[in-house]
């Protein structure tokens, strides 16, 4: 059992989002949300882990818009 878990709303000040949107994020596959009884939480280290993947892909992104190709990662 994970024992970094976090709310929503601190994920949602982590990330600098509002709780409308990080409870749309909440519902995607890849958001590392889980729940315990009715409460939904977060992890924490996996939080940083997608944060981290969401800035790769949008630096890729934007590199491909650029040069017009896909970046090498």
């Amino acid at each position: 059992m994970e024992r970094d878990g976090i709310d929503l709303k601190t994920a949602a000040e982590y990330l600098g989002i509002g709780m409308t949107k990080v409870r749309e994020l909440e519902k995607q596959p890849d958001f590392p949300s889980y729940t315990v009884g009715r409460k939904i939480l977060v992890s924490f280290d996996q939080l940083k882990a997608w944060q981290q993947r969401q800035i790769d892909l949008y630096k890729d992104e934007k590199n491909s818009l650029i040069t017009g190709r896909k970046g090498d990662h």
